[in-house]
């Protein structure tokens, strides 16, 4: 990520943050990346979390959908991490469910 950062000169998708708490949603990657480049300010697209657009699909069987949101956002709090590919956050809108960091995309 480091490399493709610093040949590309960009990133091609904003970091999906939580627009109440700030926490990242989806995007650590770049985040860390971005933070060993030296980065002082990070593209980011605010989200509210709490809204029924936001779905969180669990891609590990041994959590409880019912809980999901809540658990992402006291990972974020108290610096605990899921394992990697835990969940996977989708985002309604027209026309349809998309990732949500390729949902804020423009066209």
């Amino acid at each position: 990520m480091v490399r493709a950062i610093k040949m590309e000169g960009i990133i091609r998708r904003p970091i999906i943050v939580d627009k109440q708490s700030f926490i990242v949603l989806d995007g650590h990657h770049r985040v860390e990346a971005l933070r060993r480049l030296g980065a002082i300010r990070v593209p980011a697209y605010l989200v509210d979390y709490q809204s029924s657009q936001v779905r969180v699909y669990l891609r590990r069987k041994y959590l409880s959908m019912k809980m999901i949101k809540q658990a992402v956002l006291y990972c974020g709090m108290t610096g605990m991490e899921f394992p990697v590919k835990t969940t996977r956050h989708l985002i309604q809108n027209r026309p349809g469910i998309k990732n949500i960091s390729l949902a804020v995309l423009l066209p």
